[in-house]
């Protein structure tokens, strides 16, 4: 058992996890609950931990966190659920730390940040979630648990990532009851492929553009795989017409209406805030629509 389990990350599966804990079926196997948080977050939790009886600790500096971490001398289960920290090896290594990380992809398949965007620009068939220990190296660790999800023609990036988020509380219910009491658990080593791609989250699909001289169906895919839902993760998909740069505003796949003869029809909208509006043909069933804005 744990002296203390120290949970870090944001959002609603931070929140969840932070509940479960809380519950006396799971309180009962530890002493102290602490939730770190970690940079500059739009809605605090400091009022949520309060309610169950968590401590709640605020950081903006990744070197505080560590030096925070670093003190920390109880037996403790580290718990980083949708979290922006990175553990150094300073903290990996601590001998009284058990650390477990929430990935939002079947590892070893795309370490690294904002995998549900890429599953959908590389065109794959499933993704899922992956619960594993925390290992010197970004997402190598050892895996706990994994559960997949399938990844439909239309699926776009906030789907996903609200779908893994889903998946992950439901694992993190399945195996924290184990965890908490030291129990034995089956850990799958993960077997890597040399020179493996971990994805930063400053890199882009397609760098954020697109051509429309480009297939529609790869334009969607695109638009999609950049789809947040307006959660600041990725940039406005961009492109260029007229000579100038216009970024999307919204698009959508419609039942088909440019004529056969017209694969792409181009109107203006507003010329005063300077919208346009592109029709191009997906298929025979379905157009594809683009609002752009300069």
């Amino acid at each position: 058992m744990f002296d203390c389990v120290v949970l870090m990350g944001v959002g609603k599966l931070a929140r969840n996890c932070l509940l479960i804990l809380s519950d006396k079926n799971y309180r009962r196997f530890f002493g102290r609950l602490i939730y770190i948080e970690y940079g500059n977050n739009a809605a605090s939790m400091k009022e949520f931990c309060g309610k169950i009886g968590a401590c709640h600790y605020k950081f903006s500096n990744k070197q505080k966190v560590t030096d925070f971490l670093a003190s920390i001398e109880l037996k403790s289960l580290i718990i980083s659920a949708s979290n922006l920290y990175i553990f150094p090896s300073c903290i990996v290594t601590k001998t009284n730390f058990k650390i477990i990380n929430y990935h939002n992809a079947l590892l070893p398949s795309y370490p690294g940040r904002n995998a549900e965007s890429w599953v959908i620009f590389n065109q794959e068939k499933k993704t899922g979630i992956t619960w594993h220990e925390v290992s010197a190296e970004i997402d190598a660790g050892g895996v706990i648990i994994q559960e997949t999800i399938p990844i439909t023609d239309d699926a776009k990036a906030y789907e996903l990532f609200q779908q893994c988020f889903v998946i992950g509380h439901k694992c993190f219910e399945k195996i924290i009851g184990d965890i908490l009491i030291d129990k034995y658990m089956s850990i799958v080593p993960q077997i890597k492929e040399e020179g493996r791609k971990i994805y930063l989250s400053s890199e882009i699909p397609n760098n954020g553009l697109f051509d429309l001289t480009m297939y529609p169906s790869d334009i969607y895919r695109l638009l999609r795989s950049m789809d947040y839902a307006g959660l600041p993760i990725m940039p406005l998909l961009k492109t260029r017409l007229f000579g100038q740069e216009y970024e999307i505003c919204k698009y959508s796949k419609i039942p088909h209406i440019v004529s056969q003869e017209e694969l792409l029809t181009i109107s203006v909208v507003d010329e005063k805030e300077d919208k346009v509006e592109v029709c191009m043909k997906y298929n025979d069933t379905y157009d594809l629509k683009i609002m752009m804005q300069r």
